[in-house]
């Protein structure tokens, strides 16, 4: 017959289960192992931040299909003598960018290319190798907090898949008649980019929380504002998505006048081509018009998240919404400048990297919104 234990039974403290709970709820090893996650997660999302800005310089500088094969090992050396450059710059050769747009490119002008396209294939490699040593350490000396090994077992094998997206994107350039990337599978590769650094940061902050402080932020949260921000950042990943299909065809330098297209607000030449998928993705006229748009709709919603904000009784809490507005409105700004000289790669790199660090901002901001910090009374 099984005993059964009353209430306030003392139980014995040198069961098995319980000495694991007791090691489980010490405040100082918790401390430790979050710190330790806290410290991985953290390299891992400023070395991806960094991918992301050689991404965007490699794409500036049409550099992405630079290097044609995908070689996981030996790819990690480049080219180190004449011969050996010569054979690359021969692969190059043969794919559509070189005949039809770059056929009077030189060596050392291949080169330059080469090096972006490299580089940023080797932070790639970077980045999961030090997801594969940090978890592997952490999971060995049993530091990995508990309820967070799937979370970070999600997290590898959303590095891994941008890497196989990455390749793909890659890929459909060297396609006959092709001299870029499909702008949609470049969408695709830097919207993963955005949603992995996100989840990361996310990650970062909810390891900071204890078990208390959530419930007690989950009692205090403002359930309108927090719909608000649910509603911003999908304007705002919307926004960068139709970001990067403007960056995949150029589209930044059809239309240089502002606020109208070509003098017209609705471009004429919006249905250019035959079929919905293809206007939506291909059509300068359709991607600029729509990234416009867009960007307008966040503007809106910005500023209602903000209005609302206002009524919250957290200063913490007004102050990051008002810092998100200011940043918001910045890259704004930061877009029209862009668009009315052409799109130059100095100040397109620079909004591209706004706008992660606006992203990031936003996941922040909702992140304060979801578990607000309690006011210290002065």
């Amino acid at each position: 017959m099984v005993k059964k234990n009353l209430v306030f039974e003392e139980i014995d403290s040198t069961s098995e289960l319980n000495r694991k709970t007791m090691i489980m709820d010490d405040p100082y090893v918790s401390s430790i192992t979050k710190k330790q996650s806290i410290l991985w997660l953290s390299i891992l999302l400023v070395m991806i931040i960094c991918m992301v800005v050689v991404g965007g310089m490699t794409r500036l500088t049409d550099s992405g299909l630079s290097i044609v094969e995908w070689k996981p090992i030996t790819g990690i050396l480049f080219p180190l003598t004449n011969e050996q450059w010569i054979i690359e710059f021969e692969k190059y050769k043969l794919i559509p960018e070189f005949s039809l747009v770059n056929s009077d490119m030189t060596m050392p002008e291949f080169k330059n290319i080469f090096f972006w396209e490299w580089g940023h294939r080797q932070l790639g490699r970077a980045i999961g190798l030090v997801w594969i040593i940090g978890f592997s350490w952490l999971a060995i000396k049993r530091q990995i907090p508990a309820g967070w090994p799937r979370k970070f077992l999600l997290l590898g094998f959303l590095i891994g898949l941008q890497g196989a997206i990455g390749w793909w994107m890659v890929y459909s350039g060297l396609m006959p008649e092709m001299t870029d990337v499909a702008s949609y599978r470049l969408a695709t590769h830097l919207g993963m980019a955005f949603c992995i650094v996100g989840l990361i940061l996310w990650f970062i902050l909810s390891l900071r929380l204890t078990v208390e402080s959530v419930m007690v932020s989950r009692r205090s949260r403002d359930k309108k504002l927090y719909f608000y921000m649910k509603v911003y950042l999908f304007a705002l990943f919307l926004q960068i998505l139709l970001g990067a299909l403007v960056a995949g065809i150029d589209a930044g330098t059809a239309y240089t006048d502002w606020p109208l297209m070509a003098g017209d607000f609705f471009p004429s030449e919006y249905w250019a081509f035959e079929g919905v998928f293809y206007n939506l993705l291909e059509s300068p006229a359709a991607v600029q018009f729509n990234h416009r748009m867009s960007a307008y709709f966040l503007l809106i919603v910005g500023v209602l998240t903000l209005s609302y904000s206002r009524k919250n009784p957290i200063n913490f809490l007004k102050y990051s919404h008002a810092l998100l507005f200011v940043t918001l409105f910045l890259q704004i700004v930061l877009g029209i400048v862009t668009v009315t000289y052409g799109a130059p790669y100095q100040i397109a790199i620079v909004h591209q990297l706004l706008a992660l660090v606006l992203w990031l901002l936003a996941v922040w901001v909702f992140f304060e919104t979801a578990y607000p910090r309690r006011q210290i009374l002065t």
